[in-house]
């Protein structure tokens, strides 16, 4: 699907770190092999230091921040002349005493 068809809003600005951490969620997808088309949502675990960044706080308190705010991205697009909509994320979750993200990408 061309990246026109296709478009985020959201009711807040998606900041550096949120561009950032699309960016490696979608790099973990790539890395699993995961489809471009699949019929239901995937379960990822990405390190949180990755979707920290070098300079993140290692207590998590912005990946929070982040995370939740990614979970009111909204995707929209066309798809054969046929509207469509998802969210970017649907859950996550910080585990092994904060050095993973268990994250829950729509199938959209």
């Amino acid at each position: 699907m061309p990246s026109s068809a296709v478009a985020l809003r959201s009711d807040k600005p998606l900041t550096p770190a949120m561009v950032s951490a699309i960016w490696e969620l979608a790099s973990a997808l790539d890395a699993a092999r995961i489809p471009s088309e699949v019929d239901n949502s995937v379960w990822l675990e990405v390190p949180s230091r990755l979707l920290r960044g070098e300079d993140g706080r290692s207590d998590n308190v912005w990946l929070r921040e982040c995370l939740t705010r990614l979970t009111g991205v909204q995707l929209s697009g066309e798809w054969r002349g046929d509207p469509w909509g998802a969210v970017l994320l649907a859950e996550w979750k910080i585990t092994q005493g904060g050095s993973m993200v268990r994250a829950l990408i729509p199938p959209a």
